[in-house]
Formats: C-alpha cells, sequence, structure tokens
C-alpha cells in the first residue's frame, strides 16, 4: 500500500511489487531538482533519486544517482501537467541511452505533481521489452501517479516536522545550558566576590 509507506525506498517498492509485470526492471521515485533549490516554472534542471525497487534480476539504480536535463533532453519535453511520457531508448541518443541504462528497453517517464499543480518528482518504470508498455499498463501506472504524489508530499512534510522538532529540542537544550551556565557563572562570580572580600578584611 503505497499510503502506508513510510520511506521513499518502501513507495517504490509498494508500486513495484503490486503493479510491475515480469517485464519490469525497476520502479525509481525522483525528487525534483532547480538551480537554486527553489521550484519554477518549467521543467526542472533534474531529477535526484530518492528510492527504487528492482526486480530479483536486476540491480536497482545506484544511491545518489541523478537524472539531469543537460545529459538527457528527454526529460526536457515533460511537462508537469502531462500525465506521462514514454521514450524507448533506441529512440534516445547515445548519451540518454548511458544515463537512463542501456540495459532496459524502454522507460515510463511519469511526472508526479502537487496538489496545487506544482512539480513534485518523478516516477520511472524500466522494462526489459523494447516495444514499451501497454496500454493497460501505462493506465495503471498513471493512476497511481497522484497516490505517489501525495506519499511523497507527507513523507515530506514528517521530515519538516522531525526536523523543526529537532530544532525546536536543540532551542530548548542550548536555554538549558545557557541558564545552567549563567547559574554556575553568577555562583562563581559570587564567591569570587566573597573571597576577595575575605582577602581585603584578613589586610
Amino acid at each position: 500500500d503505497v499510503g502506508a509507506a513510510d520511506t521513499p525506498k518502501a513507495v517504490a517498492a509498494a508500486v513495484g511489487e503490486n503493479l510491475a509485470g515480469s517485464e519490469v526492471s525497476n520502479v525509481a521515485l525522483w525528487e525534483a531538482t532547480w538551480p537554486d533549490g527553489m521550484p519554477q516554472e518549467g521543467v526542472p534542471v533534474g531529477f535526484a533519486l530518492l528510492g527504487s525497487w528492482a526486480s530479483p534480476a536486476t540491480r536497482p539504480p545506484s544511491p545518489g544517482g541523478r537524472l539531469e536535463a543537460a545529459s538527457i533532453p528527454a526529460l526536457e519535453r515533460l511537462r508537469c501537467g502531462q500525465p506521462w511520457s514514454m521514450q524507448r531508448l533506441g529512440e534516445l541518443r547515445a548519451p540518454e541511452q548511458a544515463a537512463l541504462s542501456a540495459r532496459y528497453g524502454s522507460v515510463l517517464l511519469l511526472p508526479l505533481v502537487s496538489a496545487d499543480g506544482s512539480w513534485a518528482g518523478l516516477l520511472t518504470v524500466a522494462s526489459r521489452q523494447m516495444q514499451g508498455f501497454s496500454r493497460d499498463a501505462r493506465r495503471a501506472y498513471l493512476m497511481v501517479t497522484a497516490p505517489v504524489a501525495l506519499a511523497l508530499e507527507n513523507l515530506r512534510l514528517v521530515e519538516q516536522a522531525r526536523r523543526a522538532g529537532l530544532i525546536g529540542e536543540r532551542q530548548r537544550l542550548a536555554h538549558e545550558i545557557h541558564d545552567t551556565l549563567a547559574q554556575g557563572f553568577a555562583s562563581i562570580v559570587m564567591n569570587l566576590e566573597a573571597a576577595d572580600a575575605n582577602l581585603v578584611a584578613g589586610h
């Protein structure tokens, strides 16, 4: 179940294990990336791998992998509102084939769209077959893009909340440390002043 997945890898696995046929090599979930880190109109400059699922006989994409529009012009044809785009690797240029991995016969590129209509990421489904995906397969993967985009957005919100919680905890600890040190320094100052007064009185 995509909705129950608690990591991007689990989201990709839910799609792969429930929808992938025997011809599917892997399913990967990618995050849209931008030049300055801020979403802009048009196509992202690339996508960073968040998580993936691979069939038993296939090696999954390498962690930290990226798809760059500069090296894969096919990505530039993607549009946020466009439900899906299929590219048969045999029709792509050599650099694009290398970037997407020539081990695959075809790759289905499925833009993920947030509730506000902005880019959420990209779902890729790689097949061993050169003839691409059937209409039913494309429809099935298309139908899962909305739940996947929602799951991705939920994971981001959870991560933001976790980071906010950590920041809050750090701030609380910082205040406690500050207060403790302040009290300690005040006590030291008082002891020094008392010792200084005793020394003066002794003279």
